[in-house]
């Protein structure tokens, strides 16, 4: 199927001929992105985009939805490794696409795969953004956070004020963050 009416198709796919989404899904799979025809014509972000929106709309669990996302995320890794600028960029773009849809569970499967592919480099300003979803991780220790000024001390004595995060004696700690730029943060 040429790539236009692949990339056209998806919305009545999902809709009208459910039948043909995994037959749809698996074309996406074979497109090889380092095609310099594929980059001239313009359509990289719009068959990133219409590929994983027909998965994300394929009327499955969101667990099978994030099982097929990740299918889909290993075979474009795989394809774009013999490019790495080509990787960075449409990595980069399916990351951003991802984290606008929050598809979280799909951009953290993606940012770790990068992460631990030995195979590629990525830009130094993408690899910090992945970093995050390793630092983030559910089951890695926060970063112990100094106390210089403005903490609330309900329950302890002016004179035994904790110092950091890890002082506090306390079953449940709420941590709550703002943004100097953000006008919601002070109120």
């Amino acid at each position: 199927m040429p790539l236009r009416k692949l990339v056209s198709s998806v919305s009545t796919i999902a809709q009208y001929r459910t039948e043909e989404i995994q037959a749809t899904i698996n074309a996406f799979r074979k497109i090889d992105y380092t095609d310099p025809h594929l980059q001239k014509s313009g359509l990289p972000a719009d068959v990133i985009e219409s590929h994983f929106w027909l998965i994300e709309n394929s009327g499955r669990s969101l667990d099978s939805i994030y099982i097929e996302m990740n299918k889909s995320i290993d075979f474009l890794v795989e394809n774009l490794l013999q490019d790495n600028q080509q990787l960075n960029e449409i990595t980069e773009y399916l990351f951003k696409f991802l984290e606008k849809r929050s598809l979280f569970k799909a951009s953290e499967y993606l940012a770790l795969k990068l992460l631990n592919e030995k195979d590629c480099s990525i830009n130094n300003d993408f690899a910090a953004q992945l970093e995050s979803y390793r630092a983030m991780k559910k089951g890695i220790i926060a970063p112990d956070f100094a106390f210089k000024k403005d903490i609330i001390n309900l329950g302890y004595k002016a004179t035994k004020l904790p110092k950091k995060l890890s002082n506090l004696i306390s079953k449940y700690t709420v941590v709550v963050f703002g943004a100097s730029w953000c006008p919601q943060c002070p109120q």
